[in-house]
């Protein structure tokens, strides 16, 4: 009879009840269930393994957890804003895998480090890849995505794989520039609201405005092999601004614009309107003079005999109103000038032919005038 009993006792003990409770208050169930579920302040798990009901009365923690010496907690909670939780005092939250920090939050600052258990700033990302100037979303330290559309970064590339947009309110500049550790930044270029774009300015005046100093080129061009290489910058010299092009692998002048409008070709400092240090190849070249040389036409004009143009030839040794070669040598020739003295010797050479056809006329006039009495004379002199 008494084996009968602890029978029946046992298996009441394990078989008979489907859950035990016990109480933590007058107010609070606890509830542990055959399934492994367990409830702590409510009576009903579901499927759960494990619920935590806060006190409905106050904003107590859900879920606190202790190092052994009680100097660091954590607490998990649901409050009025959603749920929380706060690594309190000097605790750090570790999010891990595989025994590695994965995402950090700084207690102490509230920085968030993916990869990066010392962060800097308040998010930072370390890795250790890079993308390597491809299409490598594997690679990429952020990304944003929406659709088939997509972003992708890393410490020195952001690419897209549709049109990427980048600007600032209107209004505004959109600046680049460089820091330093020490110095304030220093801007490169600016894009200011009215899309005039800086280069070395803050404020351009033009669509593209470059600034430099007085020997730094403003443009580089050159082509694939580096063979042809071109500078165009600006300088003052002596006061006069201008404008250069340059041939980069020499240093060789091959252009130069002056404030006062005077252009060089292959010269650096032209004191005309234009100077060519070379030879000149045009089809047609069109010079406005003042003044042409019809004035030898007109009655009175004082043609020189030729006996003393010859004179002047033997004393000076060229035409008298035209530069003689020294002359040339050292100040050059003005053509507009030079045509018009060269016409004017053409139309004086023009009267001297004409005078001297009207004397060839005369005497042929007069020689057969002659043939004629000679020809009479022959005759007289037959009969006699």
């Amino acid at each position: 009879m008494r084996s009968i009993f602890i029978l029946l006792v046992l298996n009441l003990f394990f078989y008979f009840p489907a859950l035990a409770q016990w109480s933590g208050g007058s107010s609070t169930t606890n509830t542990t269930y055959r399934t492994g579920g367990v409830g702590i302040g409510i009576s009903t798990v579901g499927d759960y393994k494990l619920v935590l009901k806060q006190n409905a009365s106050s904003p107590g923690y859900g879920l606190q957890l202790l190092n052994s010496s009680n100097s660091k907690s954590m607490q998990m909670w649901v409050g009025s804003g959603g749920a929380v939780i706060d690594a309190e005092g000097s605790t750090n939250l570790h999010f891990r895998t595989g025994g590695q920090d994965r995402i950090f939050i700084q207690n102490a600052t509230g920085r968030i480090g993916i990869g990066d258990s010392s962060p800097l700033a308040k998010f930072s990302i370390k890795s250790s890849d890079t993308m390597g100037g491809l299409w490598n979303p594997t690679k990429s330290f952020f990304t944003i995505t929406d659709g088939s559309q997509s972003i992708i970064v890393d410490p020195n590339e952001i690419y897209a794989n549709s049109t990427l947009h980048m600007g600032v309110k209107e209004g505004h500049k959109f600046i680049f520039r460089t820091i330093h550790e020490t110095n304030p930044a220093q801007n490169l270029m600016v894009l200011d609201a009215d899309g005039r774009l800086g280069v070395g300015t803050d404020s351009p005046l033009a669509k593209v405005q470059i600034h430099t100093d007085n020997t730094e080129r403003a443009l580089r061009l050159y082509n694939n092999t580096n063979k042809a290489q071109f500078n165009l910058w600006t300088n003052e010299t002596n006061g006069e601004k201008m404008l250069r092009i340059d041939e980069d692998t020499s240093g060789k002048n091959v252009m130069s614009v002056l404030q006062n409008g005077n252009v060089g070709i292959g010269k650096l400092n032209p004191s005309h309107k234009l100077e060519v240090n070379g030879a000149i190849h045009a089809k047609e070249v069109k010079i406005s003079t003042e003044g042409w040389a019809d004035f030898v036409f007109e009655e009175g004009y004082d043609l020189a005999e030729l006996e003393q143009v010859e004179a002047f030839i033997q004393q000076y040794h060229h035409l008298q109103g035209i530069p003689s070669a020294n002359e040339v040598a050292e100040k050059g020739v003005s053509m507009g000038e030079m045509n018009v003295l060269l016409l004017q010797k053409i139309e004086e050479l023009t009267l001297y032919t004409i005078a001297q056809q009207k004397r060839i006329q005369q005497l042929e006039k007069q020689q057969k005038e002659i043939d004629l009495l000679k020809s009479r004379l022959d005759q007289i002199e037959k009969t006699l």
